[in-house]
């Protein structure tokens, strides 16, 4: 009679197996668990900086960085932009003076603007600083005029937030799918880090990277990523 103890050891015996017959390809994993480590530590510095900024500027931190980084989030999957990107476009921002009601437009015709013209992101969002600010940054060299008898902010957010999102061509889709890709990087990072002081944490990690090989083994790279962004449906 084979107990659920009996079927439990056979599960993790085909598991360790696996990685036996993968061979190369587990160095590869090692290898893979060590720069989601390094992804992770990247989330968290981009996440401390504007937390900083939010705290260093005198604004509340815990209701207003939740709320840009849920914005960043959004856009991550809209556009092309990485979640770190923007996070470090809003810290940049808010050490200049932008307050978090602000901080939704000022990214958004940031990141329009940068697309629709081709120009740096940065020196974009300087440009746009200036905008808010003084009410007369000087957009000629954008090619962008600006009716003076109105917002200039709303103005570029009307004209130009259309470009925030994806048009969808094959080097775009390839772009989100890197930085979705990064964000399974990071969620490993963030257990291998929190698994080093902990005997239960390891073993959780390792049954993971066991289980990651078993996919990998019995239904190849595909079914790996179909786990990761399907919520396990082979």
């Amino acid at each position: 009679m084979v107990t659920e103890r009996d079927s439990y050891e056979l599960d993790v015996r085909q598991a360790i197996g696996s990685l036996a017959k993968l061979g190369a390809a587990y160095g590869a994993l090692k290898v893979f668990v060590i720069d989601s480590v390094k992804a992770y530590a990247e989330q968290e510095r981009a996440d401390l900086q504007l937390q900083r900024a939010l705290r260093v500027s005198g604004q509340t931190v815990s209701d207003n960085f939740a709320a840009m980084k849920a914005y960043a989030d959004e856009l991550q999957r809209v556009s092309v932009h990485s979640d770190e990107t923007t996070l470090g476009l809003m810290a940049q921002a808010t050490a200049a003076g932008i307050t978090a009601d602000q901080m939704r437009d000022v990214i958004t015709a940031t990141l329009g603007v940068a697309t629709a013209t081709g120009r740096d992101l940065h020196g974009v969002l300087v440009k746009v600083i200036r905008e808010v600010q003084s009410g007369h940054a000087d957009w000629t060299r954008y090619g962008i005029t600006l009716d003076r008898t109105k917002d200039g902010l709303g103005q570029l957010v009307s004209r130009f937030g259309e470009y925030v999102a994806s048009t969808g061509s094959t080097a775009e889709r390839t772009q989100q799918l890197a930085n979705s890709f990064g964000e399974v990087q990071e969620a490993i990072g963030r257990l291998a880090v929190h698994s080093i002081d902990s005997a239960i944490g390891i073993d959780t990690l390792k049954i993971a990277m066991e289980g990651a090989a078993l996919v990998v083994d019995q239904y190849g790279v595909d079914g790996l990523l179909n786990v990761f962004f399907f919520g396990g449906q082979l």
